[in-house]
C-alpha cells in the first residue's frame, strides 16, 4: 500500500517541467522563516485545490492518532482533511530529521529548522471529482492518481526583505517508475512570494530569463544542460549561498519571473 502512495510524489516532476530547477535548495538555516497562518485549503483554478499543512504539526498529529480512512480527519488546529488525503499523508509524513539512530546530532540540528518551518503541500487537480474511497490500486489506477495529485514540501525564506518559496518533491529516494525500483533525486524550484489577506501569490523563476543571462554572459552560475523531450533544459548545480546571491541581484527584475499564480483561500 505504501508504495502506491509514494509514487504520488512523482507528480512534482510535471510541476517543475516548465520552471527552473535546481539540485540544491535556495534556503539555508539563517534565512528560513515561518508563515503560521498559511495552513488551509486554497483554490488555484476552476478545478484545482491545494491543501497546505505545517509539517511538524502534521507529523505530531499522526503520532498521536491513527487515521480512519472512512472518516474526515481533524487536526488539533481545527483543520479538516478528507479521508483519502489524510491516508496519503500518513504514508508520507515522517521525521527522519529527528531520528537519533539514523542521523548524527549535527545532521539533526542542521535539519531541524526545515522540519519545524516546512510545509507539506497536496495538490488535487480534479477537485470537483469525488475523492477515492479505496486504498489499494492497480497500475492503471495509479497512473490516473499520478495525473490528479501532487505532493511536495515548501519552505519559506527571506532575502533582504523579499519573501521566497522553495518547493521540492517531498519524499527522497522514491521509486521512479511504476515497475522498477529506480532511485529518484528530488529537485527544487524557486518562487517569489507575496502574502495576501485571502491567500498568496507565487511567481516562479523563468527559465527563459536564465537562458538570456547565460547567453549574454551576465552570470556565472554553476549548472548543467539536460535533455527533456528533445529540448535542452537547465539544471542549476549552484550552492544555496550562490543561489541566494543570484536572487538578491536579479530578484528585483520583473522579467526574471513567470506569470503570477494566485492561491485563493477556500472555505470549502
Amino acid at each position: 500500500m505504501k508504495a502506491n502512495f509514494i509514487k504520488l510524489s512523482l507528480l512534482f516532476l510535471a510541476l517543475s517541467a516548465c520552471k527552473v530547477i535546481s539540485f540544491f535548495p535556495l534556503y539555508s538555516p539563517e534565512v528560513v522563516v515561518e508563515r503560521k497562518n498559511i495552513q488551509g485549503k486554497y483554490e488555484v483554478d476552476d478545478d484545482v485545490a491545494v491543501y497546505i499543512f505545517k509539517q511538524a504539526e502534521l507529523w505530531k498529529a499522526f503520532q498521536e492518532k491513527e487515521v480512519d480512512p472512512t472518516k474526515e480527519y481533524m487536526l488539533p488546529n481545527g483543520m479538516k482533511i478528507p479521508p483519502f488525503i489524510a491516508r496519503m499523508l500518513q504514508d508520507q509524513v515522517h521525521a527522519p530529521e529527528l531520528d537519533k539512530e539514523e542521523n548524527t546530532e549535527e545532521d539533526r540540528q542542521h535539519s531541524l529548522p526545515y522540519f519545524k518551518s516546512g510545509y507539506i503541500v497536496v495538490e488535487d487537480r480534479l477537485s470537483s471529482d469525488p475523492l477515492p474511497t479505496e486504498m489499494e490500486f492497480d497500475e492503471d489506477q495509479i497512473i490516473n492518481l499520478l495525473s490528479r495529485f501532487g505532493m511536495y514540501r515548501m519552505v519559506f525564506l527571506e532575502l533582504e526583505g523579499q519573501l521566497y518559496a522553495d518547493v521540492c518533491a517531498f519524499q527522497e529516494n522514491i521509486g521512479f517508475s511504476l515497475s522498477a525500483d529506480d532511485d529518484f533525486i528530488p529537485v527544487h524550484s524557486f518562487a517569489k512570494c507575496e502574502m495576501l489577506e485571502d491567500g498568496f501569490e507565487l511567481e516562479f523563476l523563468s527559465e527563459e530569463y536564465l537562458e538570456y543571462l547565460f547567453a549574454e554572459n551576465r552570470i556565472r552560475l554553476p549548472h548543467l544542460k539536460r535533455s527533456d523531450a528533445g529540448e535542452k533544459r537547465i539544471l542549476l548545480t549552484a550552492s544555496p549561498a550562490e543561489l541566494q546571491k543570484f536572487m538578491i541581484k536579479f530578484g528585483g527584475d520583473k522579467k526574471a519571473f513567470d506569470a503570477v499564480k494566485r492561491y485563493q483561500r477556500s472555505n470549502g
